[in-house]
């Protein structure tokens, strides 16, 4: 499936002396989409310093790519009302990607660039985004609460290459996008009252994410579990250069997705995506170190498109280059 790029179009609708992620010198920018591509805007509306609000609403014939660089690290939260199927593709390169449905909510942290694959359809979201620090005093309030993945990275020691957490939109964080969408006010007090419903559905979100968590402490594995965990691996071992997503795995093995991957942490002491990256890297280190195979070939036959990506990949799980080790 081809899929059309957008960033370059929006870009072109703000200008040169503006880049489309940089609001600071906005209070609202709309966005309007080129009618070649989609039908439809993204709204970028700035709240506070580090905490800004999103709404896309699209419908575009043919199938697109929205391409986005943010620069630096930033935690998002997309709440997804209508939409197909989508994508968001974390590195070409990694064959890594993201699901997202209509009526979910996620918690994403991902890289500086990343892609976005939209089919033909109608997709209405609104996304909140903040920088890590607007939420770090989380940590000293609600250090007991906070699951360990997302303590790491508010912490800023967090070094996967993506983090999701995926929960169903519930009635109050509805009524919340509606109020959103539905705004009475302009101006100064349309800026408070988007503020004030946006503060309240990220407070939502993340209750939601510790609730989770205090509901995975409570989890205990019964033997028909560690069979269908065990299964799961098995999935993974089996399609490392191709996996399936996290959501796609637990739908195969019938298990939800906290239950897998609390059984990945308790059996195998890590998570679904990083025994395939494990995987795939020793396996390479073997081809490499072992076999003398170009460092080309061992990249694409582990399952990595873009050689930079597994080169540093590589150099952060072995402590030397993909080329050092071949020479030796």
């Amino acid at each position: 499936m081809s899929y059309k790029p957008l960033v370059k179009s929006l870009v072109r609708e703000v200008g040169n002396t503006h880049d489309v992620h940089d609001l600071s010198n906005f209070n609202e920018l709309k966005l309007p989409l080129p009618e070649e591509i989609a039908r439809g805007y993204v709204y970028h509306i700035y709240l506070q310093d580090n905490f800004f609000l999103l709404i896309t609403d699209q419908i575009n014939k043919e199938p697109m790519r929205g391409i986005s660089k943010l620069g630096r690290k930033q935690l998002i939260f997309p709440f997804l009302l209508i939409s197909e199927k989508c994508h968001t593709i974390i590195d070409e390169g990694s064959k890594e990607k993201l699901s997202h449905r209509a009526g979910e909510a996620h918690l994403l942290l991902l890289p500086d660039e990343y892609y976005v694959d939209f089919p033909p359809g109608h997709y209405l979201f609104i996304t909140l985004a903040c920088d890590m620090s607007f939420l770090t005093p989380l940590i000293q309030d609600y250090d007991n609460h906070i699951p360990q993945d997302f303590l790491q990275i508010l912490l800023d020691k967090y070094d996967e290459p993506y983090y999701q957490n995926v929960c169903s939109i519930t009635p109050a964080m509805k009524k919340l996008i509606d109020d959103i969408l539905r705004c009475p006010y302009k101006g100064t007090l349309k800026k408070f009252y988007l503020e004030a419903r946006a503060l309240e559905l990220l407070c939502l979100r993340l209750e939601q994410l510790f609730l989770d968590f205090s509901k995975e402490k409570n989890i205990k594995l019964k033997p028909s579990d560690i069979d269908r965990i065990m299964c799961a691996r098995d999935i993974l071992l089996k399609n490392y250069t191709n996996p399936p997503s996290l959501k796609e795995l637990a739908q195969k093995v019938n298990l939800n997705i906290n239950k897998l991957n609390f059984g990945f942490k308790e059996l195998f002491n890590n998570t679904p995506l990083g025994l395939v990256r494990d995987t795939r890297l020793e396996l390479s280190h073997l081809l490499i170190a072992e076999k003398k195979i170009p460092i080309t070939e061992v990249a694409y036959t582990v399952g990595y498109n873009d050689l930079s990506y597994f080169a540093e990949a590589f150099r952060k799980k072995f402590g030397v280059n993909p080329g050092s080790l071949l020479k030796m």
